[in-house]
């Protein structure tokens, strides 16, 4: 018989299976057909790739991106196509994201959140929080998002949030801070309880950890000892060493509180004085489009454009500390290799879209450093995301699995090519894909039913999130 796609000489790395060999890759029906060790000799395709001097991984899995904030002509969709990613989770909003995906997709398996909150009110309206909740599931989400520290709710009302889309089944993830504490160590500190033995994902640990309390060492020691007693957290850090936040100032004062630690970090006041001096003096970056890719003006490039839309832009800062990130990335709960290594944080993510799609270029490195194997990289990158959301035919290149591929060229630490279900998606620098594919829960099936796209559901009581 002849396969539609056969890769061929390719190192295949696959720590779901325990493989890490040259072999070659049959593909049929957008499901992997054949992972053979010894080659698949004479066997035709009607597309053959030589993937000599590449590796051949499960597509990589991005827990944590933000297509929606780069609601730009479609850069994000394709930055994260071009970086090698074939599923991407949406962790602000999930319906803006849907919206613009006829236009914007490049052909990625998509997810994702919606925002609940800020909710501010002294008295805990749990109803509202179900509203919500019940709105942004129906509507197809996995789950909702709790945006704390950037926009913080009382403490009474984020531990009722997590406590509502535990028992109404969903996914729920934090950016830790409410009223009463900050986007740090302090808001790592409340989690035992606000969690009150309840599930979560911890969005990006890394952010919390920047030696803002006390000595980033002990820093680091207290807050991986908070997470290690709460065994229910599912996590994920990233790898870049900019953060992003908000311009936008209101009542002279920045109105998003990450923006408001980074200058106190720095020394600036949080006002509308401190941040006009952080942008003048090269602290805060303003992130622009330019030629299909955000860059990062700073100075009175910065503070021109700034003013011009009138703080309607995203901001960065130098603020992740190179430490935190690598211990992040290799800290772990128990000993073994690949996927019997179990990680403090589960996942690499990038906390992009539009930019910061470093997984591949900053993580190589800590493989060529020796600090994670790559089947363990791999394992953080693609395996342990898919066990996360209950991505059971990703992750792996088990026959039957979803045909969700990436070829690394390591030298470079690049993607050569990005393949979803059998299809490439993009290729040495170009995109070809288009539109996409989302992925929701049975409730959430009738809410994305008039879509253009095929739709498929998870089962998240078989996710990680659920039987951690």
């Amino acid at each position: 018989m002849a396969y539609e796609m056969v890769i061929r000489g390719a190192r295949v790395v696959d720590p779901g299976a325990g493989l890490d060999a040259s072999a070659d890759v049959a593909i049929e029906g957008g499901r992997v057909a054949r992972v053979e060790a010894r080659g698949l000799g004479s066997i035709r395709a009607h597309l053959e790739i030589d993937a000599t001097g590449l590796v051949l991984m499960p597509g990589i899995i991005d827990a944590h991106v933000h297509l929606a904030d780069s609601r730009r002509g479609g850069i994000g969709h394709r930055r994260l196509a071009l970086a090698g990613v074939t599923t991407a989770v949406e962790f602000a909003d999930f319906d803006a994201m849907v919206a613009d995906l006829a236009a914007d997709g490049a052909g990625l398996n998509l997810a994702g959140l919606g925002v609940v909150g800020p909710y501010l009110d002294p008295v805990v309206d749990e109803a509202q929080i179900l509203q919500d909740t019940t709105r942004i599931v129906d509507g197809g989400a996995l789950g909702i998002k709790l945006f704390g520290g950037h926009y913080p709710s009382t403490p009474e009302a984020t531990r009722a949030a997590i406590r509502v889309a535990n028992e109404f089944g969903c996914y729920v993830a934090y950016h830790v801070g409410t009223t009463d504490s900050s986007s740090n160590l302090e808001g790592l500190r409340e989690l035992p309880e606000l969690l009150d033995g309840y599930r979560m994902h911890l969005a990006h640990v890394n952010a919390y950890l920047r030696g803002m309390t006390t000595d980033l060492h002990r820093e680091l020691a207290e807050g991986f000892d908070i997470l290690r007693g709460l065994p229910g957290i599912i996590s994920e850090s990233h790898l870049a060493p900019y953060n992003g936040a908000s311009g936008a100032v209101a009542s002279g004062r920045p109105i998003d509180e990450v923006t408001n630690n980074c200058l106190r970090m720095a020394g600036y006041p949080d006002d509308l004085d401190g941040l006009e001096s952080a942008l003048r003096d090269g602290y805060a970056a303003v992130n622009v489009l330019e030629e299909d890719r955000m860059v990062r003006l700073t100075g009175m490039d910065a503070l021109a454009e700034w003013r011009r839309l009138g703080g309607d832009c995203g901001l960065s800062f130098p603020v992740n500390r190179r430490t935190t990130a690598l211990a992040c990335a290799i800290e772990t709960r128990s000993g073994g290799e690949g996927v019997d290594r179990e990680f403090l944080v589960d996942a690499l993510a990038s906390d992009g879209g539009a930019w910061r799609n470093e997984l591949l270029l900053r993580g190589i490195p800590l493989v060529q450093f020796g600090a994670l194997s790559l089947a363990e990289l791999v394992a953080k990158i693609s395996y342990n995301p898919a066990r996360m959301f209950g991505f059971e035919r990703k992750g792996h290149l088990r026959p039957g699995a979803d045909a969700d591929i990436t070829l690394v060229d390591p030298e470079k630490r690049i993607a050569r090519a990005t393949i979803v279900s059998g299809q490439i998606i993009a290729r040495d620098g170009r995109v070809m894909g288009r539109g996409g594919r989302l992925y929701t829960t049975d409730r959430g099936q009738d809410g994305l039913s008039a879509l253009p796209f095929p739709v498929e559901t998870v089962d998240l009581e078989t996710s990680l999130f659920y039987r951690k």
